[in-house]
């Protein structure tokens, strides 16, 4: 079994979500805290949660607001504490009745999250009024959209404006987006790409990621990969793993750079460090194949693969299967092979599902079971995976396991899968229509599906030659024009296997 390798693009990886993130007590920096609550503060970002939370429970019982705040930051993130919904709003609630503006920000947050949007939106609406920017951004989105309040695009600008006077960086990224978009104002790329920048100069590592993938791509602006270099370098030394993450994939690929094993080596060993699942992924990857220069190292492979499974990444998991499966960088065990495969494969993997619907299929350190490995395939079909549709369309022609044959199932299927342009499965289900499975013999479909597979495919053109001794110059003809009719069909991108 092979090893799966990622394809990962710079913009995918930009796109995904910061596990490096910090949590911090008080968002927009510490506020102006004396005595007691100072000294909580400063337990707290030494790592002392007990004395932190010890000394912030005496100043909440007080009354102090800021300490109440904190109580309710660290509940809702659970540093030093099992997290609490119930506990951090109950928190925030008594900060927000003293005036709190981020308290009834984050009140008001719990409250849209729990289907209490009038409550929420009126502590929204009390901080905005107070002067919270980030109140300010929340009901701009919320109109944008029109969650938990009526969609006002007019509303929207009006409330992120505002916030954007005051210099509120997330301010600037939404306006950014509606100028993008045109959604609510005259669409403008150029007054996207000026929010944009005022976002990023005030260091919002989120724009600093957009500017980079439009520079890498020319998309609102010159294509430029040097900008983009820059940009990403800042957004790595503001913490952001992504940043670090793309920069590795930048000199990986040679995308913007000249391609450099060695330095992405570096730039992923510093994402990995800092929790990041796709970057230990790609770091595994690299010491598997040993590439560019890096010694290959099966070892270390396997210690990136299961670091970046241990995160929650899929295809790491899978990886992991397979090198305990292979004995590679680690003592071969078929038990622990099968239960990161499986997990894989609960994780929604395509890839793993079909692996699992193949052990069964063929008893491969499970018991020998049809119908489960029917319903494996089928999730794997349904997930995309092409070989997985394949596989399962064979074995309902075939009626493995005692099942009676579903010839009408495996024929939509293969349709699906040969929408997708898959060469194997036009050829199989070539093969389905010319052996009159379905009734009568098909030779007309049959033969432009071997069309549609492409000459460069051997089993298509040695199919394509046995049905030319069986049909007439008509037929062929005839076939020709399907195979027209099939190259006019919608987008096959858009299509999607069948499920069992």
């Amino acid at each position: 079994m092979k090893l799966f390798i990622p394809v990962l693009s710079l913009s995918l990886l930009l796109s995904l979500p910061d596990a490096g993130a910090a949590f911090m007590i008080f968002p927009d920096g510490s506020p102006e805290v004396q005595g007691n609550v100072k000294e909580a503060l400063e337990a707290y970002q030494r790592g002392d949660f007990a004395d932190a939370i010890k000394r912030f429970s005496a100043e909440a019982g007080r009354g102090d607001k800021d300490a109440q705040f904190a109580l309710g930051r660290i509940y809702e993130e659970g540093s030093g504490v099992a997290a609490s919904r119930p506990m951090a709003e109950e928190f925030y609630r008594k900060a927000a009745e003293q005036g709190h503006t981020n308290a009834q920000a984050n009140l008001a947050v719990i409250l849209l999250n729990t289907q209490r949007a009038e409550e929420g939106i009126n502590w929204l609406r009390k901080a905005a009024k107070a002067g919270a920017t980030r109140a300010m951004v929340l009901l701009g989105n919320l109109s944008l959209t029109g969650t938990g309040l009526t969609k006002n695009t007019a509303d929207a600008k009006t409330w992120l404006q505002q916030a954007a006077d005051l210099g509120d960086p997330e301010a600037f990224e939404s306006l950014s987006l509606m100028y993008e978009t045109g959604e609510g104002v005259e669409k403008s790329p150029a007054k996207a790409m000026e929010f944009l920048e005022k976002a990023a100069k005030r260091d919002s590592v989120k724009a600093l990621l957009r500017l980079a993938i439009k520079h890498l791509q020319g998309d609102g602006t010159v294509k430029d990969p040097k900008k983009a270099l820059e940009y990403l370098n800042k957004a790595s030394g503001l913490g952001s793993v992504d940043a670090q993450t793309a920069l590795g994939s930048m000199y990986e690929t040679g995308e913007g750079v000249e391609k450099k094993i060695s330095e992405a080596v570096s730039w992923y060993t510093k994402a990995s460090t800092a929790g990041d699942a796709n970057a230990a992924l790609k770091l595994g990857v690299i010491y598997s194949e040993g590439a560019g220069g890096v010694e290959k190292d099966d070892k270390k492979a396997m210690e990136c693969f299961q670091r970046s499974a241990e995160r929650g990444q899929t295809v790491a998991m899978f990886n992991v299967g397979t090198y305990y499966e292979k004995g590679r960088g680690v003592t071969a065990s078929a038990a622990e092979s099968l239960k990161w495969h499986l997990k894989a494969a609960m994780g929604g993997l395509g890839l793993a599902q079909r692996e699992i619907g193949l052990r069964y299929r063929e008893g491969r350190g499970v018991p020998k079971d049809s119908v489960v490995a029917q319903s494996w395939l089928g999730r794997a079909a349904a997930s995309g995976d092409a070989a997985g549709a394949l596989a399962l369309a064979d074995m309902l022609l075939a009626g493995e396991g005692g099942l009676p044959p579903d010839v009408k199932n495996a024929i939509a299927i293969l349709s699906r899968v040969s929408e997708l342009g898959v060469a194997p499965a036009q050829v199989r289900l070539a093969e389905v229509y010319a052996s009159g499975a379905e009734g009568r013999p098909d030779l007309i479909r049959a033969y432009a599906l071997t069309l549609a597979a492409g000459k460069d495919f051997e089993p298509a053109t040695k199919l394509q030659a046995g049905l030319e001794k069986k049909m007439s110059k008509e037929q062929l003809a005839e076939a020709q024009k399907e195979f027209e009719r099939l190259k006019a069909k919608p987008d096959p991108a858009k299509a999607a296997p069948a499920k069992k």
